[in-house]
């Protein structure tokens, strides 16, 4: 019982980390054109048999960053656009 309930605290500090993003002062969060890039981009590498091995989003630079297979990187910008690298 006391395994589950530190789950739950863990669980809720990793959400609260993820939903509140700090830099300097300025709260960044990832927009909305990342988000749904982010979707789309995802889509495309599952729709080619590639798995998605790790997604993350640098509070620092605000880019949001895709691992997929043993190779592939996609960066997504903060406008939406993304690209290999």
């Amino acid at each position: 019982m006391l395994g589950i309930e530190i789950l739950k605290l863990f669980l809720t500090v990793l959400a609260l980390e993820l939903k509140y993003c700090c830099f300097e002062d300025k709260l960044i969060l990832p927009t909305g054109e990342q988000g749904k890039c982010c979707i789309r981009v995802c889509q495309y590498l599952t729709n080619f048999y590639c798995s998605i091995e790790l997604i993350r989003f640098d509070e620092r630079t605000g880019i949001v960053y895709i691992f997929a297979g043993e190779e592939l990187q996609v960066v997504i910008y903060r406008d939406g656009k993304w690209r290999f690298k």
